[in-house]
């Protein structure tokens, strides 16, 4: 096999060529991505969470729901740490499930925060309280 100058193509250069060519373009979906740290997401986990641990303790059913309440405790209590002190003072001993409460309440009452950073609402959401 030649080229279009004429000089010899070896059978590799060929044959890879030709798989390139003829082989079709395989992109993977693009899964959608599931949003874990805005005000809506945050609603979700939490509610999840507050359901889970507190008003109706069971396991959790699956991969997703497992996800949720290890994302919401981990935000809360992260945030909890690390500005309580700054932005806020809590009683003593204040228990998880009374800080997801406040933070749920607080989306729930305003809605127009939803699309905010999660982090940023908790730490509001304390503040207020």
């Amino acid at each position: 096999m030649t080229n279009r100058e004429g000089r010899a193509v070896k059978p590799l250069t060929t044959a890879l060529l030709l798989v390139l060519t003829l082989a079709p373009v395989h992109a993977a979906p693009k899964k959608a991505e599931r949003p874990v740290s805005d005000g809506k997401a945050i609603l979700r986990e939490c509610s999840l969470t507050l359901d889970l641990n507190g008003y109706h303790p069971r396991k959790v059913k699956n991969k997703f729901e497992a996800f949720d309440l290890g994302y919401c405790l981990g935000l809360v209590e992260g945030v909890f740490d690390n500005t309580s002190g700054e932005y806020f003072c809590p009683a003593d001993h204040v228990k998880t499930e009374r800080v997801l409460e406040v933070t749920v309440k607080f989306i729930k009452a305003r809605p127009e925060l939803q699309e905010k950073e999660g982090a940023d609402i908790v730490r509001w959401a304390l503040s207020d309280e």
